[in-house]
């Protein structure tokens, strides 16, 4: 059985993230965004590998994301 793939948080500038969030589609997960920006820049084989694990992920909510993580706290 695959080990879950975890969350992992990316420092950024606070204008980085306004920029991505104006370009990432409001339904569009931030692993989609973020590897489709990249797709056209990585070689065959990272992107054949990257596929393989998605297929092999386990996704979860946020809900359950947040409950693995205590120190996550949502505002809503």
């Amino acid at each position: 059985m695959a080990q879950a793939d975890p969350i992992t948080s990316i420092p950024a500038h606070a204008s980085t993230v306004a920029l991505l969030q104006r370009l990432k589609r409001p339904k569009e997960s931030w692993d989609t965004f973020l590897l489709a920006l990249f797709e056209e820049e990585l070689p065959p084989e990272t992107i054949a590998e990257l596929d393989r694990r998605r297929k092999n992920a386990r996704y979860s909510t946020y809900a359950e994301a947040e409950r693995r993580h205590p120190n996550w706290k949502s505002e809503h």
